[in-house]
């Protein structure tokens, strides 16, 4: 093996050539395997691209594993200058050649998990991402820290790309059979591509199948990239995902829809009263919709527990299920059943509002999110002031306390409730206890003085004190608190698509979380996995891989899904995509079919959104008219002449070769 690799490393094509030349049969090495390997790594470290093309040329169709022993494409990468030009980096040029062998793993990891595309990501190097990108490298993944390429890639980059993906067939625009095609190949997990095999060394993580919605989430969760999602190609992968969910989401709602009227009407109006009207109609519902909460609860239980105790919204409904359990079971007593009946409403307020809050319609969407922000930032700056609320408090209580809390006792029942009454009111404006000075202080924050009952003649440090508070809490803080509510509200509905389309992006990530459950697990959960697969999200398998969908604007946006997977090619530079087949089998998404809804109510599902159809024929359009401008002629003259010098330069060693072989057999002749 040392005697082969070293022509091989000296770039000696012809001695390597030499070497095998007794085992090469009908073009390739019929010889020992092990010889080969390592090879291809030399190549790759050494630029030899020469050598690289006649091994790739040697070595049999079918020894795959051998072609991709190492992360070829990820050692180029790391070869590559970014600031030398491309058409005379070797490297570059060996990555052209790696890439057109159907053998190639793309997606190929080193030790650390890296794959090309991190690796050119983490350099900079645009062209590499680009190539890498136009044959569908997988842009999600993630290495042993934890670090996706989506997450540091330029969004100019990545969106010109994602332009690229979305094309048409040669029919006209107001033709029917006009199509819209949407190309998937770099959202699809490299477990389900051709080539894949294993890392041995990739922890196991216990997960049934790839998650798909790692690099969407990842691009949602940068604000250099969020303002992609609104593109068709992600916008078209979501809704595939949410035609699998609609059915699960919406019978959920209605479900707690109907145990959240019942189950309030029910404290509110039936609980410990025997002669209540309906009570055991709202009992009845509220046991039932009770039951359901526990049952739901505990599959994502077992599902995914890991996922499940981290959830604070999970621990809320936990929380739920007992206490309304408590005040399902048993009717307490007139002050125990005030406050459980208080706290059981409240919790099923908020609960309420948060399911509702999750529904992916924009204008409901982009109100929770403005709740939560405001809520957020409110109690930040809150936190943050609150040590000039407290310092207030103290001195307030200090100043405004009145020495001993007896009030005068007069002979008449009815005048002394009152005079204790008014004891009770003194006392909380007069900062008699502690506690009451707090929380009659965080009164006054929201404006309401009643200053009239404040004793200001005890000292007379208390008018300074007093407008001190008025100056920095009543004016300063509390303008400045709704000043940040006004900007964040602002700055949501700006962005209110946006947000929409990020809360369903969250939403369907958590429902395939909650699905992900571990393979021991599953083992012990057969049944929940025979109701609720740990793929019944998932888009892409290697049973049927769905590379690419197409839309007929002309047929009420229908979607249009082929039973071939299509062998296209993707030129980066024209930014087209050329698919090697036509749509054949094509099937309807109708409401039998994989992504049909299946009730004819919402047989509107069953067709792609109008905004995503309208913004991926903007993208068609504006292709079009930059195949008329000057730059992009500008370009594709560049590219010709580039070829040119291309070719000559083969053509002067091809001339070259010819001249030495013939001045050999010249001197052979003499």
């Amino acid at each position: 093996m040392m005697i082969f690799s070293l022509p091989v490393y000296r770039t000696k094509l012809e001695a390597a050539k030499k070497l095998v030349e007794g085992q090469i049969v009908n073009g390739k090495f019929d010889g020992n395997h092990e010889l080969l390997k390592g090879l291809l790594a030399i190549c790759c470290n050494r630029g030899n691209v020469l050598t690289l093309e006649w091994l790739l040329k040697i070595i049999p169709d079918h020894e795959v594993a051998l072609v991709n022993e190492d992360p070829l494409l990820s050692l180029l990468v790391k070869q590559i200058d970014v600031y030398k030009d491309k058409n005379k980096c070797p490297f570059f040029k060996s990555m052209g050649i790696l890439l057109n062998d159907p053998r190639i793993e793309i997606d190929k990891v080193d030790m650390k998990g890296y794959t090309a595309m991190h690796f050119a990501v983490k350099y900079k190097i645009d062209h590499c991402q680009e190539l890498l990108l136009a044959k569908g490298a997988y842009i999600g993944g993630e290495d042993l820290f934890g670090e996706s390429p989506i997450s540091e890639m330029d969004s100019f980059l990545l969106e010109k790309h994602l332009d690229s993906c979305v094309t048409s067939n040669n029919r006209k625009p107001g033709e029917d059979d006009y199509e819209v095609q949407m190309n998937f190949a770099n959202f699809i997990p490299p477990a389900h591509k051709p080539n894949y095999t294993k890392p041995a060394h990739k922890p196991y993580n216990g997960l049934p199948y790839e998650d798909e919605m790692q690099p969407i989430v990842r691009i949602a969760q940068s604000s250099s990239t969020k303002r992609l999602l609104r593109h068709p190609v992600i916008s078209s992968i979501l809704l595939l995902k949410w035609l699998k969910l609609v059915w699960f989401f919406y019978i959920n709602l209605v479900i707690c829809t109907l145990f959240f009227v019942s189950f309030t009407m029910y404290v509110v109006f039936c609980y410990g009263r025997e002669d209540a009207p309906f009570k055991q109609f709202f009992y009845v519902v509220s046991v039932v919709g009770w039951m359901y909460l526990i049952m739901r609860e505990l599959i994502q239980f077992l599902l995914n527990m890991r996922v499940y105790v981290r959830s604070l919204e999970n621990g809320m409904e936990v929380l739920l299920i007992i206490t309304s359990g408590a005040v399902l079971s048993k009717e307490f007593d007139d002050e125990t059943r005030r406050v459980a009946s208080a706290c059981v409403i409240l919790l099923s307020a908020l609960e309420f509002t948060l399911l509702v809050g999750t529904m992916p319609v924009l204008s409901i969407s982009t109100h929770m999110v403005m709740l939560k922000t405001v809520a957020k930032n409110f109690l930040k700056c809150f936190v943050l002031y609150s040590i000039i609320l407290l310092a207030f408090a103290f001195s307030f209580y200090t100043l405004f306390r009145t020495n001993g809390n007896a009030q005068p006792v007069d002979e008449n029942a009815g005048e002394t409730k009152t005079t204790q009454d008014d004891g009770d009111d003194d006392q909380f404006n007069q900062f008699g206890e502690v506690p009451l000075a707090l929380m009659k202080t965080v009164v006054m924050l929201t404006g309401e003085f009643e200053a009239a009952n404040i004793k200001f003649q005890q000292s007379s440090l208390s008018y300074v004190i007093f407008t001190l508070f008025l100056f920095f809490v009543s004016i300063v803080l509390f303008n400045l608190m709704n000043g940040l509510a006004v900007s964040d509200t602002a700055t949501i509905k700006a962005e209110s698509e946006i947000i929409g389309i990020t809360q369903k992006v969250f939403l369907i990530n958590k429902y395939e979380n909650a699905l992900k459950t571990s393979i021991p697990i599953r083992r012990v959960t057969t049944c929940l996995a025979r109701w609720f697969p740990s793929n019944m999200l998932q888009l892409f398998s290697s049973a049927q891989l769905l590379k690419y969908i197409a839309v007929k604007p002309n047929k009420s946006n229908a979607i249009m899904v082929s039973s071939l997977v299509p062998q296209y090619r993707h030129d980066a530079k024209q930014g087209d995509v050329e698919l090697g087949k036509q749509l054949e089998e094509d099937q309807l998404l109708q409401s039998k079919t994989k992504y049909g809804t299946g009730c004819c109510i919402m047989s509107c599902l069953n067709n792609m959104d109008g905004k995503i159809v309208k913004y991926a024929l903007e993208i068609l359009h504006s292709r079009q008219e930059n195949v008329g401008s000057i730059e992009y002629r500008m370009t594709r003259i560049e590219q010709n002449m580039e070829g040119m010098a291309q070719q000559l330069k083969e053509l002067r060693k091809l001339m070259q070769s010819v001249v030495t072989k013939l001045e050999v057999v010249e001197r052979t002749m003499d």
